[in-house]
């Protein structure tokens, strides 16, 4: 389980080489990552094609993209999932009730809209867990987080299906309870994720399961490690 120098470290390094510079352009669309939030029948297939499909094809997706199939049914899966993803907007990984079974009900049915390991998806052939945690994750950053098969693959969830999310969302529950711990020790703050944030001037601010992602993705994906005489400078 990651510590909080962990995370300050993935953090730096990932701004070191420039890794978040799609993941801040889509961010900054503020307009209509507001339309995809709250009206998603608004936004346009264009939109969907150069903005949300474009992200997630730099994030590692090799989706098609020459054209507005993709796009068009994956904004027609967002549309379709909307009640239920509007129900959640307003929780953060920290405070979503992992306790309540139809709150995880919710999410494994989220996820198995997208894609199911024995149905595939019907936005295209290989749409599957990966493009279908990072869609989550830009539709709600604070709750949902990133994923791709090395990193499922280290936290023991072999299928990546919605029930393997589910789980692998309470873990990412603990380490962000731990987080939150830490920073309070140690910097009297119970909001590492902004204070990270501010001291990195990453403007807009990353939510807590961003920067846990990026642990992730250096350490299981890219298989860096912190080295061992490494502490931050704050």
């Amino acid at each position: 389980m990651p510590n909080l120098d962990d995370i300050i470290w993935a953090a730096i390094t990932f701004i070191d080489l420039n890794y978040n510079a799609s993941y801040l352009r889509i961010l900054g669309r503020e307009s209509f990552l507001k339309t995809l939030r709250e009206s998603p029948q608004e936004i346009t297939v264009d939109e969907a094609r150069h903005l949300l499909v474009q992200f997630l094809n730099d994030w590692g997706c090799r989706l098609r993209n020459y054209d507005d199939a993709t796009a068009s049914k994956l904004k027609d899966c967002v549309i379709a999932v909307h009640s239920d993803l509007l129900s959640f907007q307003n929780y953060s990984i920290l405070d979503f009730d992992f306790q309540d079974r139809g709150n995880n009900q919710k999410i494994i049915n989220l996820f198995n809209k997208f894609w199911t390991f024995s149905g595939g998806s019907q936005i295209a052939s290989n749409f599957g867990s990966t493009a279908t945690s990072k869609t989550l994750h830009i539709v709600n950053p604070n709750l949902f987080t990133m994923w791709d098969d090395e990193i499922r693959y280290q936290y023991g969830f072999i299928m990546g299906s919605g029930r393997d999310y589910l789980e692998f969302s309470k873990e990412i529950r603990k380490i962000s309870e731990k987080l939150v711990s830490e920073s309070n020790e140690r910097y009297g703050t119970g909001d590492p994720a902004l204070f990270l944030s501010q001291r990195l001037n990453i403007n807009p601010s990353f939510s807590l399961v961003k920067f846990i992602d990026e642990f992730n993705w250096l350490t299981h994906t890219r298989k860096l490690s912190r080295p061992a005489d490494w502490v931050p400078h704050f």
